[in-house]
């Protein structure tokens, strides 16, 4: 309870700082390619491909297959790749991710599903890079 608690809240400030989304891909859109933005990217919709942004948010009806790589993210629906994060990376309660997870802080809720490896790390500079799906320690 303590962890989903901890994710509304983190939710809300950065809501609160945040007044629109860079990139957003809705529901029912099906999107095909590598997106870049240094802002927020929200998904609904279903994208394949990677994502490299400030902030990532999948919602629950969201479905990713693709590496994420973003100062935090936030994993409602389905992400199918590996996760890279400065920050952290919270998986919400019907929140699924099956791939590798490179970050300061992980948080799982109640409900949520993680399949694979986690390697959490206080120093970012450590923490691998991701070249084609693969972890590549440098």
């Amino acid at each position: 309870m303590r962890i989903v608690m901890f994710l509304k809240r983190a939710i809300r400030r950065f809501f609160s700082k945040t007044e629109r989304f860079e990139v957003y891909i809705g529901s029912g859109t099906v999107s095909i390619g590598n997106i870049v933005t240094a802002g927020v990217a929200k998904v609904e919709g279903k994208h394949t491909g990677n994502i490299t942004a400030g902030s990532i948010i999948i919602m629950e009806n969201g479905f990713v297959r693709g590496d994420l790589k973003a100062a935090t993210a936030v994993i409602g629906g389905i992400v199918e790749g590996n996760v890279s994060a400065d920050v952290s990376v919270g998986i919400k309660t019907h929140g699924r991710l099956a791939g590798y997870i490179f970050s300061r802080a992980l948080m799982v809720a109640e409900g949520g599903i993680f399949e694979g490896y986690a390697k959490c790390n206080k120093n970012t500079e450590e923490l691998p890079a991701l070249v084609n799906n693969k972890a590549v320690v440098t």
